[in-house]
């Protein structure tokens, strides 16, 4: 048996593995995304994820619990998931470049930041912020940092986070109360 350590063996293999698990199922199952989209996909990956996975190890020091490679990535996989489908991407086979690229773009933008970024403390955020802009300036807003935005599925714009008013319930128990803050 030879055993390959993450760091070594890298997250190329994960993420090629699930590609071919969301778009090539075996169980007959149909996928929404067509192959131009799948190729885009993975220029997205091979464009920004070692160059930024590299400068934020410089910053490792703003990560409270620190994170590998590979957990990132298994994240990154996890968002974009719930973003490709047909109800929420409202991705279908016969899907356009303009219409798919837009559309992806963005998911992959706003999980990337996440995924990568979100394990960071707030101190760390400027940081992430100059290293994610390189890649996305073009997506988000200047004025605040990428973690102030949130994606918003109607007109696929980075929007500032919508905290919802406050209603206290005085019938509630205290532990079941939740006060809405950007970060709830």
């Amino acid at each position: 048996m030879v055993y390959v350590t993450p760091t070594d063996l890298g997250w190329v293999p994960y993420v090629n593995s699930w590609m071919k698990r969301m778009f090539h199922p075996e169980d007959g199952q149909k996928t929404c995304l067509n192959k131009d989209a799948q190729i885009f996909l993975r220029e997205l990956f091979d464009s920004f994820v070692d160059d930024t996975l590299d400068k934020l190890k410089d910053y490792k020091e703003f990560e409270p619990i620190p994170t590998v490679e590979i957990q990132n990535i298994t994240r990154l996989c996890d968002f974009l998931e719930y973003f490709i489908s047909e109800d929420v991407g409202k991705f279908t086979i016969d899907d356009s470049k303009e219409s798919f690229r837009p559309k992806l773009i963005r998911f992959f933008a706003y999980s990337f930041i996440w995924s990568v970024g979100g394990s960071f403390s707030t101190r760390g955020y400027r940081y992430v912020d100059q290293i994610m802009r390189r890649n996305f300036s073009k997506l988000i807003p200047p004025q605040e940092t990428v973690f102030e935005y949130q994606l918003n599925l109607e007109n696929m714009k980075f929007e500032p986070w919508n905290v919802p008013e406050f209603e206290y319930d005085k019938e509630l128990p205290y532990f079941s109360i939740l006060v809405p803050t950007i970060d709830t």
